[in-house]
């Protein structure tokens, strides 16, 4: 029991030093308080003219430069307008030559798709995307009712 007194008496003139050292450290650094800086309304006025004619500058510079490289790229493609590649169409008959030389499909993928191809699946498809009648209204309503968390968890 002699030996936990003694280390509790150090342990407390240990933190008591510590604190005086921590302090000490303290009262040597002065606490910089800077006090907010208040301008008045000419200062800022003479700030937001500053900036807003740093603003026009460069804007001119960048209009300029636009300027200038418009009429450089006007006068390299005057007579060579770029169009746009049409699309190329291909007809049911090169889509199924195409499928026929692929090397990488077996006979039964071949067979698959020049079926999907004649049977017009993969091509075309001429159903509307949406559909509101009454009947697909109500089922919609429905589903979403039933998909829909429960109303405890809402």
């Amino acid at each position: 029991m002699e030996v936990g007194i003694i280390i509790f008496i150090i342990g407390i003139i240990f933190s008591f030093f510590q604190s005086v050292i921590e302090k000490k450290n303290k009262e040597g650094k002065p606490a910089k308080a800077q006090a907010p800086k208040v301008k008045t309304l000419d200062e800022l006025k003479k700030e937001y003219n500053k900036q807003t004619h740093k603003a026009e500058r460069n804007t001119e510079q960048i209009n300029t430069a636009k300027k200038s490289a418009a009429s450089t790229a006007s006068k390299t493609q005057v007579g060579n307008e770029r169009k746009r590649p049409e699309r190329k169409t291909h007809s049911i008959e090169e889509k199924m030559a195409a499928i026929m030389t692929d090397e990488h499909l077996s006979e039964r993928q071949k067979m698959q798709r020049i079926n999907s191809i004649t049977e017009n699946d993969l091509t075309e498809n001429h159903e509307q995307l949406l559909d509101f009648s009454k009947h697909n209204l109500v089922q919609g309503i429905v589903l979403s009712e039933v998909l829909a968390p429960p109303k405890s968890k809402r």
